[in-house]
């Protein structure tokens, strides 16, 4: 049973513009419907963004907000 909340690498993103890290990760974030990435070297992350849980199942709510999170990251480098 796969867990849809788990931390979720990925891909495509920029380097970290404070460690140059390659790797981030997806993370669950205030409330059940958030979630945010981060640097898997340092830790620093991109503002959170808003699954769409109400008109999706919660596996491609995450999968779609995943895309959105790499988004955002790479406006920050």
């Amino acid at each position: 049973n796969d867990d849809v909340d788990a931390d979720r690498k990925l891909d495509e993103c920029l380097p970290c513009p404070f460690c140059g890290g390659k790797s981030i990760s997806s993370y669950a974030g205030s409330t059940f419907r958030w979630r945010y990435a981060a640097c898997n070297e340092c830790g620093a992350q991109c503002s959170e963004c808003r699954m769409d849980t109400m008109t999706k199942p919660r596996s491609e709510a995450i999968t779609e907000v995943d895309k959105e999170l790499v988004q955002e990251w790479n406006k920050r480098a």
